[in-house]
């Protein structure tokens, strides 16, 4: 039964991904791009590897063992391509939450400079507030993986479209 909560339960399978991403600097955010890139490209691989055998007569001996080899690449492209979807997706949320979160802890400590200013205390004092550096890239971010979301369910498309 757990398993099934888990299965059905995205936010608690990318928790770990997740709070990297939160913490990581800029070097996890172009990593998740890159996985990212390497899911499509593993994705549209297996679809190309599926259709090519599927019109080849002599592809994998042929026969029966030909039918049950084309339904485990079919699954495995399938379970590869809603995979790499759920990613991009829970990524590209993430990367919004994260400007915005950045935004609002900008404007916090706007705020704290100019009461501190206001009470005539030096700018230092006090405790730092996080500023959330990333929010212009974040925000590239979450865009772009919107964009390899579309651009997968394009590529499976036209592939298929061509390939058939």
């Amino acid at each position: 039964m757990r398993f099934f909560v888990w299965l059905l339960n995205a936010g608690a399978r990318h928790h770990g991904g997740i709070r990297r991403y939160e913490k990581g600097g800029m070097g996890v955010r172009i990593v998740t791009i890159l996985v990212a890139l390497l899911f499509i490209g593993a994705s549209l691989g297996l679809e190309y590897w599926l259709f090519t055998s599927l019109q080849d007569r002599e592809a994998f001996g042929g026969g029966g063992a030909k039918i049950v080899i084309l339904i485990l690449i079919g699954i495995l492209f399938v379970a590869t391509a809603g995979a790499t979807i759920e990613y991009c997706a829970i990524f590209s949320l993430t990367a919004f939450r994260m400007a915005i979160y950045g935004v609002a802890c900008s404007r916090a400590k706007r705020k704290q400079l100019a009461e501190a200013q206001a009470a005539a205390e030096a700018e230092g004092a006090g405790d730092p507030v996080d500023t959330g550096k990333y929010k212009g890239f974040d925000i590239f971010h979450g865009f772009l993986q919107i964009a390899f979301i579309i651009g997968l369910i394009g590529g499976v498309i036209a592939l298929a479209s061509v390939l058939l």
